[in-house]
């Protein structure tokens, strides 16, 4: 593998056997959501910590000291028949319920409008409680019915219905933040073609099995780890990351590994250079080799699963699969079904 140092532009090439996919995610940039884009005033939670440090919390539009702040969360998470946001991104009320916490001290009022408190894992609930102490408003708001949100004149105007309370409330806050979704990195399919690695309905990395192989994927000998398998936080995400080293140390203390016996085989005077393997393949184990013309299929024997979708689908029969070609499997039929007289030749018993 070439590994090019994007600081000072020089390549290396590299032996490696197993690789760790640790792409992480990138936060939502929430453009159409609660008038994002229209004001400086209304940031991200990622945006937020990304303010310069001071001993008070000022407004990006003029600099004054924020007096009034209100979170809302779950923006563009959990938003059913919405392709790569219909998941809970997790961190996001824990997120939220610390910073508003940390923020109560310094400015009159916080808000937090939410769908539903989320604030699982191990001492998490503790940012929750710290919030409530500190005086932090909680209000609920339907899931059909968001908040409405309007900027007149450079000021923010909040409007939504309380579901607890069933009222109407408005609101003008300093400063609006908005606890937007983690999401995969925008590269991420280039990513998914290169290790031959499949996606969620969310867009990060599918492991080979979600309880009882997490780290691993269908592709031999590479492994995923934090965020680029599922939203995760940061605890989860160093556990994941311990848990993938310790796979590939062990890969790499064998030398060598072992690969399925039964794989596909291309047989290049019979390819047509349909491209239907490749198309089919869930692996992403076929290429095209371009070195020949015409170009024909050719299978990554690591990455092959033993399938047998490629064979099936291909048109020119030019596939076949080691171990499990047709006399093969026409033998075991016969051997099945027939006495052991006519297999030998014999007259049905």
């Amino acid at each position: 593998v070439t590994v090019e140092n994007l600081k000072t532009k020089k390549k290396q090439k590299f032996e490696i056997g197993t690789v760790i996919v640790a792409t992480g995610f990138i936060p939502f940039r929430p453009y159409g959501y609660y008038a994002y884009g229209e004001s400086p005033d209304i940031v991200t939670l990622a945006e937020l910590q990304e303010l310069p440090p001071n001993d008070q919390l000022l407004k990006p539009s003029d600099g004054k000291p924020v007096k009034t702040i209100a979170f809302i969360g779950c923006v563009g998470s959990r938003e059913p028949g919405v392709k790569g946001h219909e998941h809970c991104s997790r961190y996001c009320c824990t997120a939220t319920s610390k910073a508003a916490a940390d923020l109560r001290v310094r400015t009159e009022e916080v808000l937090i409008l939410y769908q539903d408190i989320r604030t699982y894992g191990k001492g998490h609930e503790e940012f929750y409680r710290l919030a409530r102490r500190q005086h932090v408003v909680f209000s609920k708001f339907p899931r059909e019915e968001k908040p409405a949100i309007t900027v007149k004149n450079g000021k923010i105007h909040m409007k939504w219905r309380d579901e607890l309370a069933d009222q109407e409330l408005i609101f003008q806050p300093d400063l609006l933040v908005l606890a937007s979704a983690m999401i995969p990195p925008e590269d991420i399919a280039e990513t998914a073609k290169m290790f031959g690695l499949t996606r969620s309905g969310d867009g990060f990395f599918n492991p080979e099995h979600i309880k009882l192989a997490p780290l691993t994927t269908h592709t031999a000998g590479v492994m995923i780890a934090g965020a680029s398998q599922a939203a995760k936080n940061a605890s989860e995400s160093v556990i994941d990351a311990s848990g993938a080293a310790a796979k590939a140390v062990g890969l790499m203390a064998k030398g060598e590994v072992e690969i399925e016996s039964t794989v596909s085989h291309v047989i290049p005077e019979l390819c047509s250079s349909c491209h239907t393997c490749v198309t089919v393949c869930p692996y992403g184990a076929i290429n095209m080799d371009e070195t020949v013309d015409p170009s024909v299929a050719f299978v990554t024997e690591a990455k092959c699963h033993g399938c047998g979708t490629c064979a099936a689908a291909c048109p020119s029969s030019a596939i076949i699969m080691y171990h499990s070609t047709d006399n093969q499997i026409m033998t075991m039929v016969e051997a099945y079904l027939c006495s052991p007289a006519q297999l030998e030749g014999g007259e049905p018993q």
